[in-house]
């Protein structure tokens, strides 16, 4: 679901919530309960704290990884801080990388090597598909590839 739970409360509370809002909560509030729970360690918010969580967990366990590949950036930069925060050099005894090549990714030391994230080019492809569909000329569906591109920087 793409509101959370709370939010969603807050929507069917607020100003101007219609019944509909209002009889749809108590659903997703079971649904919530009865939604499986990532295992502990695996699955962190993208707080502060919360992004280098993931890293202490690895790092805490019997044989940590002398790599960690994060799904972003925020996470790796994290990752980063756990690996500083414990004496861990960075790449030496530990390798980070992210993926989506923000702006912060060049800033922090060592710069962090990532996936660029082709967003620009992904949108394209999507807008054109769908133009192609909605004009009647798309056949069936096909993959479309999009290579993402390596930036190499100090962290790998």
């Amino acid at each position: 679901m793409g509101i959370p739970a709370n939010r969603l409360r807050q929507r069917a509370r607020g100003r101007g919530a219609g019944r509909r809002a209002r009889r749809r909560l108590p659903g997703r509030s079971r649904g919530g309960r009865d939604a499986p729970r990532p295992e502990p360690g695996r699955a962190h918010r993208l707080r502060p704290r919360g992004r280098a969580r993931g890293a202490a967990a690895l790092l805490d366990l019997p044989d940590p990884p002398d790599a960690v590949l994060c799904a972003n950036d925020v996470m790796a930069i994290g990752a980063l801080d756990t690996a500083r925060a414990r004496g861990l050099r960075v790449p030496q005894d530990l390798a980070v990388m992210g993926f989506d090549d923000i702006e912060a990714a060049a800033m922090v030391v060592p710069g962090l090597t990532t996936m660029a994230n082709p967003a620009r080019e992904i949108g394209r492809a999507c807008a054109r598909r769908l133009l192609d569909r909605l004009s009647g000329g798309a056949g069936p569906s096909a993959e479309v590839v999009i290579p993402a591109r390596l930036v190499r920087r100090g962290s790998a």
